[in-house]
């Protein structure tokens, strides 16, 4: 270990109290590819907030090089609660409640500020917010709409605490930019000895190096994921596309689950919900569980996600 990255984990230790060992979770399953400067700003805004990475209170997510903290909405109700100056949250209001999906959600929150209670109000809007792709905006549209607007009135009126942190239903809009299409160049000739090539496979594609293409490819083919569905999760979540960095990434468990979930049309938060039913607080307990019964999994989450969806809506 360099003398760089020891400072910086003491540091880590010296914040959050983490030991070496939960260090090292966050680096390799909680948040792989976080950086040394990115995982001691994460240690700052958890001892800030009083939320647990460990219990899935609060996560750092890698979008390319840049880290976005997240939370759920719970976790900004917590924080905003031990303020101790929250003084009340409306339920959403919507345009209209007889369409499949609302134009807009508003919300308002009270805060007591020197002796006053006062509003904070925040509206989000439908087209900022939804994603296509996503089968929990389609079952529970009102309720996620709901909560961007409650997150948003939230950070207004609690914007030295919940400032630099998103909710995981804000930041589904994030992931809903489509998948880049590179038109092939054509030639008017081509030589008369020319062989047709074959196309090209992203897996052999994402590094020079031949065993390390070979170790994403049998991921690939333990997860029982094609080549088009992983370009897929690399557009959505700005993954690595050269050399050993895809590989570094992909053999993360949690990235396994959430790209084997993916092909499956299963939402992430159906996994977080196995995971409390279950007592899972392994992510390679999930894998391992796919990896024996997929169809058995596959139906399992399925019907936590529909179940949440009638009880929420």
């Amino acid at each position: 270990m360099s003398t760089a990255i020891a400072t910086i984990d003491s540091q880590a230790i010296t914040v959050m109290g983490w030991n070496q060992e939960q260090i090292t979770v966050i680096k390799k399953q909680l948040c792989p590819g976080i950086s040394d400067p990115d995982l001691l700003h994460f240690g700052m805004v958890c001892q800030r907030t009083g939320l647990d990475p460990f219990a899935r209170q609060i996560y750092a997510i890698m979008r390319g090089n840049k880290m976005t903290i997240q939370t759920g909405i719970d976790g900004y109700r917590l924080t905003a609660a031990r303020s101790g100056v929250l003084a009340g949250i409306d339920d959403a209001e919507y345009d209209s409640e007889e369409s499949d999906n609302p134009a807009w959600a508003r919300v308002t929150v009270y805060r007591m500020v020197q002796g006053v209670r006062c509003l904070f109000i925040a509206k989000a809007r439908w087209s900022e917010y939804r994603q296509a792709s996503s089968p929990m905006w389609k079952t529970m549209p009102y309720l996620l709409l709901g909560k961007c607007a409650e997150a948003l009135a939230l950070r207004k009126a609690f914007p030295a605490e919940l400032s630099g942190m998103y909710t995981n239903d804000e930041m589904m809009q994030a992931d809903n930019e489509p998948i880049p299409v590179v038109p092939a160049r054509r030639r008017t000739t081509a030589p008369a000895n020319e062989k047709p090539q074959p196309p090209i496979n992203i897996v052999a594609a994402v590094s020079d190096n031949p065993s390390c293409a070979e170790k994403i490819a049998a991921i690939l083919a333990d997860l029982n994921v094609s080549d088009v569905m992983l370009r897929k999760f690399m557009a959505v979540n700005s993954l690595p596309t050269n050399r050993g960095e895809l590989y570094d990434v992909l053999q993360s468990p949690p990235t396994q689950v959430r790209l084997w979930a993916m092909v499956q049309g299963i939402h992430v938060d159906a996994i977080d919900l196995y995971m409390d039913k279950y007592n899972v607080t392994e992510w390679t307990l999930i894998l391992d569980d796919i990896r024996h019964d997929p169809e058995n999994m596959t139906i399992n989450l399925m019907e936590l996600q529909n179940a949440a969806s009638q009880i929420e809506a």
